[in-house]
């Protein structure tokens, strides 16, 4: 089974599922006994994660249709997520009209948004929609979540942005429609948002309404999993199951029924009542694994199953693998999966040690703290101090308010008082512990993204501090831990620079890193409805390796594409330097960069080009431009300056030739003139552009002028971020698409 496992993630690695079929290299093995059923596992293995894998590739829409308009019919499943700005939900598919049979036939469900909501989607109803459809593409940057992998394992074919609304053709009574009036009955009659807003996530598992600052607490506290429908609720859920069925047992057994119905009927009631759980919680992948995991568990009771907890769940994590293939690369699997291991292991040691039972409930959140340690370093970088000693009195008193949580639903229907106020009470006191505990700094630590090595070396070390040996021999184990929470010292040397040119869509945010300094050129978009793009696409950048300050930030101009997220990143880091071309900004507190400033951080230069613009320049004409350049290796950028300006820096002999040139105005043909390029004279152009994006960019005059030279060309829409780097006398670049690429990334 270990082996059946490891060609399952095997495949979750691979560029291609072309690279399968060097599994017919092996085939020599057959002939060998000793290898052939190893062989067979892996090849059962590969040959279930590559099918799953090349079935789901297949529904999904290609990049040459992204952004056809086509109407569609089809369900709204789900709970759609409605603002005064937008709305958001998921179409099932039961109809494309103006689409070619081929792609018709692949589609199956649609993640919508509608940016002008006067319609109201109702959960369950069939609506006809005109819909630009995009391709499942997500933007690509460095230790930002991987939304490509999310598409592929949600079965969401392709995204789409609705035009207009076309007819509703009913509602039908589904699972979504009666979640949905769950959840307008929860609101009505919990009178606060933050109970409210808990209770969904609890019962119905949408935690659409927690706000950001509400994910943070829950982060700071470690009690995340307690408002994510796992395996917890539904096992607590199944257990109040089994107590009810024993209780009718007893009755049953008075009654001198047969003793084989006597059997049965805890189990019965107990898979009868987390199914209706998990279907409440709206049947999402997580929670269709929390299920299968409580089954197997559930089904290895029968007495002809004689199987241990530990086969138990060896089995659960063999079918949910076969059912879920790509759970192999979600952190909510392996923590579950890891969790539930050290649960049986805690509880194997309490058996054959004969403690008691607080001692091993201390164990448990022990056990749990050091174990998860690795997990917790690779997916989150971020470790609460204060978990273990939250949890231990969170976990039991929310796993009973789930345990009465049907009483409690019962009760509030036929109308009993001071139900709600109960349930509004414990959630209100519930939250403000939390929050409180969560207010004190020292309640998390930020964990840097931690090195293949150190993360093998903890694993190892957390290893051995499970296997029974004195604590004297364990605190060395434990104090190699550490090394979770000290940065990698991997950085640039005196003179050299790295550089990341972010995938932020259609706008520009480059981060240049010298030894000790950072520089940010530019912040990335904001929107129109509000918020922007940095909080997925840069600032996981700044939170993996730990940084909340920023030595330099330039602004080149105040266009939203550029400096939209200024708010957002100035709440997450301090800024030592901030400099503009943009007079808006000047009279915020930035100076000026059109003073031809020079200046060196750890021997790499950098310079301004440009001159004190005239009044009549534009926004754009007034963008910074800045150069950066060591004795090998250089870096323009030019912000979105047009021609003219262009002609300005030739003309002054400003200029000289550059290794790399970011595209002007992400590859508008108002910038990149021809002497310009001659000038430069780059080895590598950079647009900074969306994909497929609607205004053309780079344009194909642009793009003919740097071809006709021979230049490289690089863009952010197909490599995704861009990585340059000016080390030990050599200048070379590659790409985060390229870094990371799986079977399911997009070229």
């Amino acid at each position: 089974m270990i082996v059946y496992s490891l060609g399952i993630l095997a495949v979750s690695q691979l560029p291609s599922l072309r690279w399968v079929l060097l599994l017919f290299a092996c085939l020599p093995l057959v002939y060998f006994p000793r290898f052939r059923r190893l062989f067979i596992a892996l090849t059962l293995g590969v040959a279930v994660a590559s099918i799953y894998g090349a079935w789901q590739l297949h529904h999904q829409l290609p990049d040459s249709y992204d952004r056809r308009v086509v109407e569609v019919t089809g369900r709204v499943i789900g709970l759609p997520k409605t603002t005064e700005q937008e709305a958001r939900f998921f179409l099932q598919l039961t109809g494309v009209q103006h689409f070619s049979s081929d792609a018709r036939q692949r589609l199956r469900r649609l993640s919508l948004v509608d940016y002008q909501p006067e319609t109201h989607y109702a959960a369950g109803e069939m609506v006809t929609l005109s819909v630009s459809l995009r391709a499942p593409r997500s933007l690509k940057n460095p230790y930002a979540a991987d939304l490509e992998a999310y598409y592929l394992h949600s079965g969401i074919d392709a995204r789409g942005v609705v035009q207009s609304f076309v007819r509703r053709e009913g509602q039908a009574f589904t699972l979504s429609a009666i979640r949905e009036a769950l959840k307008r009955a929860i609101y009505q009659q919990i009178e606060d948002e933050v109970s409210a807003k808990l209770l969904v996530a609890v019962v119905l598992g949408d935690r659409s309404d927690l706000q950001p600052e509400d994910w943070l607490v829950l982060q700071r506290t470690g009690t995340a999993h307690l408002l994510v429908v796992s395996g917890l609720h539904i096992g607590v859920v199944a257990a109040l199951g089994l107590l009810i069925g024993r209780v009718l047992t007893s009755v049953l057994i008075l009654l001198r029924c047969s003793s084989s119905l006597s059997r049965g009927t805890p189990l019965l009631f107990a898979f009868l009542l987390a199914i209706t759980y998990a279907c409440l919680a709206g049947l999402s992948l997580p929670v269709q694994r929390a299920l299968i995991m409580v089954c197997v568990f559930l089904i290895g009771e029968f007495r002809f199953l004689q199987l241990n907890a530990w086969q138990r769940l060896k089995w659960a994590l063999i079918i949910i693998l076969t059912l879920q293939p790509l759970s192999v690369v979600q952190a909510g699997a392996w923590l579950s999966f890891v969790a539930v291991a050290l649960l049986l292991w805690v509880a194997d040691s309490w058996r054959s040690s004969g403690g008691s039972k607080l001692i091993m409930l201390v164990r448990v959140q022990g056990y749990i703290f050091v174990g998860m340690l690795p997990l917790v370093a690779v997916f989150f970088q971020q470790i609460s101090l204060t978990a273990p000693i939250v949890n231990f009195v969170a976990v039991p008193i929310f796993s009973l308010f789930i345990m009465l949580l049907p009483v409690l639903i019962l009760l509030q229907s036929v109308e009993v008082p001071f139900v709600s106020d109960s349930v509004q009470m414990f959630l209100g006191g519930f939250w403000w512990l939390l929050a409180f505990v969560a207010s004190f700094d020292f309640s998390a630590v930020v964990l840097p993204v931690a090195s293949e090595g150190v993360i093998t070396l903890t694993v190892a070390a957390v290893g051995l501090c499970l296997l029974p040996m004195r604590v004297v021999w364990k605190l060395p184990l434990v104090m190699i831990t550490l090394a979770l929470f000290f940065p990698d010292p991997k950085r640039p040397e005196q003179g050299e620079f790295r550089v990341t040119v972010f995938d932020v869509g259609q706008g520009l945010s480059v981060l240049v890193k010298t030894h000790s300094h950072q520089l940010l050129f530019d912040t990335g978009p904001g929107f129109f409805s509000g918020g922007s793009a940095w909080s997925y696409t840069v600032s996981p950048w700044f939170k993996a390796n730990k940084i909340d300050h920023l030595h330099h930030l330039v602004i080149s101009h105040n266009d939203l594409d550029h400096s939209g997220a200024l708010e957002d990143l100035f709440t997450d880091l301090s800024v030592s330097t901030k400099e503009s071309g943009s007079p808006y900004l000047q009279t915020q507190g930035f100076d000026s960069c059109h003073t031809g400033r020079s200046w060196s951080y750890d021997g790499v230069d950098f310079r301004y080009l440009t001159r004190e613009p005239n009044d009549e320049w534009s926004e754009n004409d007034r963008s910074c431009v800045l150069e950066v350049r060591t004795q090998n290796c250089s870096l323009l950028l030019t912000g979105d300056v047009s021609k003219r300006v262009e002609y300005d820096l030739v003309r002054r002999s400003e200029i000289e030739p550059v290794t790399w040139l970011v595209a002007g105005h992400h590859g508008s043909d108002t910038s990149s003139s021809d002497v310009f390029i001659e000038r430069t004279q780059p080895r590598a152009v950079i647009y900074t552009a969306g994909f497929n994006n609607r205004y053309g960019h780079p344009a194909a005059a642009v793009r003919s002028r740097f071809q006709s030279l021979s230049i490289k060309e690089l863009n952010t829409a197909w490599n995704g971020a861009l990585h340059l780097h000016s080390e030990r006398g050599e200048c070379h670049e590659d790409s985060e698409r390229q870094r990371k690429r799986r079977y399911w990334t997009r070229h």
